[in-house]
């Protein structure tokens, strides 16, 4: 017999929207069928009812935050008044476990939050979904040429999320102060690409583990629809090549879509690119292109009607596209970057070497060759109750 529950807080940018804000409830859900209790604090947009949570901030808030952003590069320190009302809440709450998730997105200041956790005695866990937490700016960075992380980012990467006008590119600084010595935080990346990352950061001096996301197969399975490709005019003789993302900015590699819809034949294969354009793009007339859709039903049926899904990330963490992709039996292409390629063996999956078309195009031949029903079973090994299982354990330990 359980002692008593256990009470988890999680703070994420959003809840029930995007990638990250759908991982939130998912384990929302284990704590609560658990008998433990779950509560969630977010920032953006509107929460589903179902949940118990706190909204941090209003619209006000949010606006003001961007305009400190935009003109002093002061993304997650601005947001004072709105973060002293949550440190209240938490108090007032009192929970055993605090998972932290996103905490940027224009809506906490996180030298407030920290002060508190710094004192609170609470069980920490921090899932890193990026890199923004060691990061001067971006949300995701790379090596440099010796092989370093870099500590201080160029002008010209003030144009990446979160844009600013300006910055005195000190953030890297104030956050290493900030995010040092909190007492029982574990920090959780979803791929060992950003865990060896992490550890070669200021985070070093904590415990990282590595849980990977989770896919929810009563959502995705394989589901064929031609109806899905008649509404498009696209032949069902076709193959259909197929790339999503929620915004093709640069780093997703909204090029290589373009260049694949120009070299592969017409007459056999249809390139769908599927999410909003973040960029002054030249879009293919060979290309179709379906600005963006959060119908899951709509979504399950374009990747089980794909012959292959093509993932050209230039940087990302674990992609929960590529999961999606694997659990309705369509074999994914990616390059070998980031975290892309873990979810993949050889057997459900191509992975690039090289950042260029024409690999991409041998990639796709390759997957010819693939069973569909080894993909499916692949996919079961992302289950979501297995993966966020681990997150369960963490707390009670």
């Amino acid at each position: 017999m359980k002692a008593r529950k256990v009470k988890v807080l999680q703070i994420n940018q959003y809840c029930g929207f995007g990638s990250t804000g759908k991982i939130v409830l998912d384990i929302a859900d284990l704590v609560i069928a658990n008998g433990d209790e779950c509560r969630i604090a977010y920032g953006r947009y509107e929460a589903p009812e179902s949940y118990e949570t706190y909204k941090i901030g209003g619209k006000f808030n949010n606006y003001e935050h961007v305009l400190e952003t935009r003109l002093l590069d002061n993304h997650g320190f601005a947001s004072r008044y709105a973060t002293r009302k949550l440190v209240k809440y938490i108090k007032t709450y009192n929970p055993d476990v605090i998972h932290l998730h996103c905490l940027h997105g224009y809506y906490l200041n996180i030298k407030i939050l920290f002060d508190y956790l710094k004192v609170s005695g609470k069980k920490i866990v921090w899932t890193f979904h990026d890199c923004w937490a060691f990061s001067d700016h971006a949300a995701y960075i790379d090596y440099d040429e010796n092989g370093n992380l870099p500590k201080q980012y160029a002008k010209e990467d003030l144009t990446e999320y979160p844009t600013a006008k300006f910055s005195p590119f000190h953030n890297y600084k104030r956050k290493k102060e900030i995010f040092s010595n909190v007492p029982n935080l574990t920090i959780v990346t979803p791929s060992k690409w950003l865990k060896e990352m992490t550890e070669q950061s200021f985070f070093s001096q904590y415990p990282v583990e590595v849980i990977h996301n989770g896919i929810d197969l009563t959502k995705f399975y394989p589901d064929k629809n031609d109806k899905l490709l008649v509404n498009y005019g696209i032949s069902s003789k076709k193959k259909i090549v197929l790339g999503v993302a929620s915004v093709w900015d640069k780093r997703k590699g909204f090029i290589y879509m373009n260049q694949l819809a120009e070299s592969l034949p017409i007459d056999d294969y249809q390139v769908v690119v599927i999410g909003k354009l973040a960029g002054d793009y030249e879009i293919s007339d060979k290309l179709v292109h379906i600005a963006q859709t959060e119908d899951v039903n709509e979504m399950r049926q374009w990747y089980s009607n794909a012959a292959v899904f093509v993932n050209p990330t230039l940087f990302d963490n674990f992609p929960t596209t590529n999961l999606e992709s694997l659990a309705c039996g369509t074999p994914v292409v990616t390059f070998d970057t980031g975290g892309s390629p873990e979810a993949l063996n050889f057997s459900v999956g191509y992975v690039v070497k090289e950042k260029n078309t024409f690999d991409i195009l041998e990639g796709i031949s390759h997957v010819k060759l693939i069973s569909k029903s080894e993909v499916i079973n692949w996919s079961k090994n992302f289950e979501k109750n297995k993966k966020y299982n681990e997150y369960l354990y963490l707390y009670g330990r």
